[in-house]
């Protein structure tokens, strides 16, 4: 394959589309729930600038992690210069604007949610915050980032108005992500420690951080009982006893493969209601696969392993 087309899709792979689909999910339900008290918005625009500003966001976020990334052996694009550090820059911003100026000219409300989303997504990164070398700000800023304001993208896009049923609806998915993000934290944990990163995972070890993210479970279940949610009170459930067993083992793989089920089940209730996505989750997977797999012999992504 030519070289160029390869820095193509390094600059596309940079923006990390294997970690997209709990953002795509929790959006698509976001407008399927707001899609029942409004119009039909211009669902594509907004999947597609959500879609720039979270690549942004994931960007900055590799760029400040360029170290503990090489320790960790993940992510080799910046920390073994096949990108550059100032076109990862140049790439996030450009991507910034686009989802910006693009989203206020769908709504305002929808504007401003996107505003709150990229200023939550550089203090995630960097100073003087930055939330995810913070063991609480991390976790806090998944929660309200990829679950509360994910979900209100979805929703605003379709009844363009803040409301108290907006907040509630969104509510328990703040939970659901809080659930995934925390065991995600286990398998960085030594490269983390390294760099002086304080995530839970390396604050407080694998027994509490598995023990909390499944009483998260519990809370998404009970906050989809509560809104009559039945797509995130099923996926709850289905995925509940997988948490739960996590906390009676010692190895690491049961703990990734709850986390990962955890998003294809969620995902799989998307596609009920969306079919498209369906065919956009597979053909990502493909790709990705093929991707990892010339570029860097690695078989990702996979239910197996870290």
């Amino acid at each position: 394959m030519a070289s160029g087309l390869w820095k193509c899709l390094d600059h596309l792979f940079l923006l990390r589309p294997v970690l997209m689909p709990p953002l795509w999910t929790i959006l698509l339900l976001g407008y399927y729930q707001g899609r029942r008290l409004g119009n039909l918005g211009p669902l594509g625009r907004t999947f597609l600038f959500s879609t720039f500003l979270m690549g942004a966001i994931y960007i900055l976020n590799q760029l400040r992690d360029i170290e503990s990334d090489r320790i960790n052996r993940k992510l080799f694009l910046l920390p073994e210069g096949w990108v550059s550090s100032w076109s990862a820059w140049a790439e996030a911003i450009i991507l910034f604007l686009l989802a910006g100026f693009g989203t206020f000219k769908i709504a305002p409300p929808l504007g401003f949610a996107f505003l709150f989303a990229m200023i939550l997504g550089a203090a995630y990164s960097f100073p003087p915050l930055s939330l995810k070398d913070r063991p609480w700000g991390g976790l806090l800023a998944n929660m309200l980032g990829h679950g509360l304001l994910a979900f209100s993208f979805g929703w605003l896009t379709a009844s363009p108005f803040f409301s108290l049923k907006l907040l509630c609806y969104s509510l328990p998915y703040g939970p659901a992500i809080g659930a995934v993000y925390l065991n995600t934290t286990l398998p960085d944990r030594e490269g983390d420690r390294i760099v002086g990163k304080r995530t839970l995972g390396v604050i407080w070890g694998r027994r509490r951080v598995v023990l909390l993210s499944t009483i998260f479970v519990l809370l998404a279940a009970g906050g989809g009982y509560l809104n009559g949610d039945l797509p995130l009170l099923a996926s709850s459930l289905v995925v509940l006893p997988l948490f739960v067993r996590a906390n009676f083992g010692s190895g690491m793989e049961v703990v990734v493969r709850a986390t990962k089920v955890s998003i294809l089940v969620l995902s799989g209730a998307a596609c009920l209601f969306f079919p498209w996505y369906f065919l956009l989750l597979v053909v990502g997977l493909i790709g990705s696969r093929f991707y990892y797999r010339r570029r860097f012999d690695l078989a990702y992504p996979s239910l197996r392993g870290s």
